[in-house]
Order: C-alpha cells, then structure tokens, then sequence
C-alpha cells in the first residue's frame, strides 16, 4: 500500500521525510502491534521502499516481508513494544553505517533506541534531547523547557537547506577536482629539524622547560592528528615543537579521517588521485560549501551522539519484553515518571529490559556508565567490582563512565526526570560524591536500609535508566 509520509519528519535529522523524496513512501501495515522502520530515498542505494520489524516469539526469526523489501534483515527477536512507524532517510542511515566498524548494521539495536525515545505528535519526530542543528522553540503546549525540539517555523534561516538531499551535492566533485594538484609535504622555507634545534629565550639560555622538543618531528606530527584543529593552533602558541604542525599535509589529511570536523566528506579519503588537503580544507569551509553539504555537516554532527547509543553493551537477558512494571516485591522503588492526569506516555520513555542482580558483600569499587542524549547524560548501568571476583554488572555498559571506591552501601539517592536518571550517590558510612549530572535539578529519591542493600533491580529503556528498586538485608534470626 502507498501511505502517505508527508507530515512524518526522520527521526535521525528531524528533517520532512519527503524532503528529497520524488514520491510517498512505499510501506506494509501489520497492524496494531507491528514493529515498522520505514527507509526512504533514492535507488541509487539499493534501498527502496520499506524494512518491516514485526513482533514475533522469540524462538522465531524476523526478516523482510516481499521481494521489493531492502536487503536488510534480523533473526533477533525484537523486544520492544510500539504501534509506531519510524522513518528514516537512506542518506541519514548510510552516514550512521558508515561510523559503524562491523559488518552488519545494528538495526535492531537502532529500533530499540528510537522506541525508547518520546514521541511529539505535534513535530511528528522521535526527540533526541537536543535540536537538530536548528534554534530552541519556546516551551509549549506543556512541554518541559529541556525538551528541546525542531523549529516549524518555515522562516528560520536555517531551515531552506534543511530539506537538501545531502548524498547528492554536486560541489563535491568540483572540490575535489580543484584539490587535485599534489603539494609538497612541507612548505618551503619551513625547517623540518625542530628536534635538533637549539630554542632560546631571552636571557640566551635553552628552554628546558619544552619537554616536546625532545621528540622527533615525526611523533610531534602523530600527536597532531588526533587532536582538534583549535587545540594544534593553541599548542603551537606553547610549544615550538609544533611550530611547523600546519605545513605537513599529513595533518591537514587527518582533519577528514572520522570525527574529526571534515569527516563528513568522505568522498575525499577514497580519492585515488593526490589531495592538497589544506587547500580542500580551506575551499569546505562553511561559507564556501552549498546547501546539500549544510545539511550534511548538520546531520553529521548528530552521528556521533546516536552511534553511543547504539554500541551501550547490555550485561541481561532479553527474554522479557515491554511493557512491563518493576518488581514490587522490593522493598523499596524510585520511579523517574508518575502516572497523572493529562499523562501521555508517549511523553517519555518508556521500560523495556529489567535487570535484578545481588550486590556483592564485598565491594572495592562501583561504577556507573552514563549515555550522552542531546546536552544530557543518562545513568545507564552499574559495575560492581568485588574485592577477590569478577565485576557483577546491572544494565548497560559504556566508555563513559565515573566511580567511586568502598566497600559496601546502605542505599541510594537518585536525581531524576521524566526521561530517566541523570545522577546517583551512594550512602555508607559517609555520603559519596554525586556520579553523573544534578545541576538545576530538585527532583530527588532516596532508597535507604538499616542493614545494607542485598539486591538490586534497574528498569531501563532502549539506552539508560529509567527506575531503580532495592531489597534490604535480612536480619539475623
């Protein structure tokens, strides 16, 4: 059937979905409890029409419904409940696959997270926490100030190349044809030998204090590449090492390699011919590139973000499914949501896995992993690591996490929103230091025992935290 998409924005760029689109939107109704993604755009990626996620058991597999399906399955079996469909450009889903290092694309992982995500109805797109490239709205229609969301005004000046397919800008072809004239490695009349060279000051004596000139050039070059291009051009200021940073193409090269701020043109790395990458550097720059490579830095930059999220490791099973409550049999719970009236649960997120583990009696460290959604950082697991044992993990695991070391716990205080936990603190016998973030907040629950905490349950959606219960020690008998 042809279902007509014109109102559905992409829940990666919070773009129109037929922005760049010729036509609506080929897709399939499974009705009420089908799992729908829907990936729009041009054939040129092999990708036509529609993937169709339906819920089934999980001894079963899922996999594309018809022949004219893209070519992009799953045998994992979905664990989260939504009636809703989520569309997706081909080129904002290319850009994530191409950050992604493994051989198939998370999709089922990606489907998780956008389930878990609130939904507006009135901007018909999944909100990320943060505004898409464009300006804040006004808080409205009873919305939280931190639910920041896309700008409708048609008038906004960064909304024309909003709608630019970013794939298929044809200034890509011309940069890099006027890059294409080969440069020597370093600039003439630059010297190459800061390593031997004798640095003085004013009084004539050897600046020893410069521990960098000690390297070779070629470390010096090495260390530049990973760096911001801002952070070189201050370093320079301090250290003469990497006076020279600036003539070598290999580092103005690195400024297109992933995550760093011309990533985005990717077509230049598999260019076969010689780049005078400076010259490509200066000739992007924001004011000189076109409309559809706007809109491609701006989806760009909103890669990194969604790619955390999808690579979170979930230490439980994922045999039960949403939705679902917490285990009431716990003493005691901390929710990040209320039920009210007026509430849409559409609002927030919504739980998806439960994970119970016991704390361990004893403890040398605990840490907290976090996932970053727009400005915010959300808890989204605990490590516990034990004095002679392996860790004992609850939820999710992240690179970005914060600890604290002791030995065991009587309970827990919580900062809390509608979209899950945003800081914790352990209490002992003296309060830890606050893990995560509480600034402006005054939302706080506390879980406290007499006895020290024997276990503990974490609700959590698709990518952090949403609850948090606990069971006190029983007393000796």
């Amino acid at each position: 059937m042809q279902r007509d998409s014109v109102r559905q924005n992409c829940a990666l760029c919070g773009s129109h979905a037929p922005s760049w689109l010729p036509g609506p939107i080929s897709t399939q109704n499974h009705g009420f409890a089908t799992l729908r993604m829907s990936i729009c755009g041009q054939t040129s990626l092999e990708r036509s029409g529609a993937v169709v996620l339906q819920m089934m058991p999980p001894d079963h597999g899922i996999t594309n419904q018809a022949q004219d399906q893209p070519s992009i399955t799953t045998t994992d079996p979905i664990s989260m409940y939504s009636d809703r469909e989520y569309v997706i450009h081909d080129s904002c889903l290319l850009f994530l696959e191409k950050t992604v290092h493994s051989s198939s694309f998370p999709l089922r992982r990606l489907y998780e997270v956008l389930a878990s995500l609130p939904y507006s109805e009135i901007y018909q797109t999944v909100d990320w926490g943060r505004d898409h490239g464009m300006r804040d709205v006004e808080n409205e229609c009873g919305y939280d100030p931190w639910l920041v969301r896309l700008s409708p005004d048609p008038e906004h000046p960064l909304r024309p190349y909003s709608t630019f397919d970013p794939l298929r800008s044809p200034q890509v072809d011309e940069l890099l044809s006027n890059s294409a004239m080969g440069r020597s490695e370093i600039v003439p009349g630059e010297s190459s030998r800061l390593n031997t060279e004798i640095i003085t000051i004013g009084n004539g004596h050897i600046n020893s204090s410069d521990r960098f000139l000690r390297l070779p050039t070629e470390i010096c070059c090495l260390i530049t590449q990973y760096l911001p291009t801002t952070d070189v051009a201050n370093i320079r200021l301090v250290s003469r090492a990497f006076r020279s940073s600036f003539d070598h193409q290999s580092f103005w090269a690195s400024r297109f390699h992933q995550f760093h701020e011309r990533s985005w043109l990717f077509e230049a790395l598999d260019k076969k011919d010689r780049l005078d990458w400076r010259r490509l550097y200066d000739l992007t720059r924001y004011a000189s590139i076109d409309k559809h490579l706007k809109n491609r830095r701006r989806i760009w930059d909103l890669v990194p973000m969604i790619l955390g999220t999808l690579q979170l490791r979930w230490h439980g099973s994922l045999d039960r499914t949403a939705p679902m409550d917490a285990d009431h049999s716990l003493s005691m719970i901390a929710r990040c949501h209320k039920q009210r009236p007026g509430f849409d649960i559409r609002e927030v997120s919504r739980i998806h896995l439960l994970h119970k583990v016991p704390v361990p009696t004893r403890l040398s460290q605990i840490r907290v992993s976090f996932t970053q959604l727009g400005d915010a950082k959300y808890v989204c697991g605990f490590t516990f690591w034990r004095v002679d044992d392996p860790p004992c993990h609850m939820g999710y695991e992240s690179h970005d996490q914060e600890c604290v070391n002791l030995e065991c716990f009587d309970g827990i205080i919580l900062t809390t929103t509608k979209r899950g936990v945003r800081a914790v603190r352990f209490l002992s016998h003296s309060t830890t230091p606050w893990l995560g973030q509480t600034g402006g907040f005054t939302s706080y629950s506390k879980l406290s025992t007499e006895r020290g905490v024997k276990l503990i349950e974490g609700a959590f959606d698709g990518c952090k935290m949403i609850s948090l219960a606990i069971s006190e020690v029983e007393a000796d008998t």
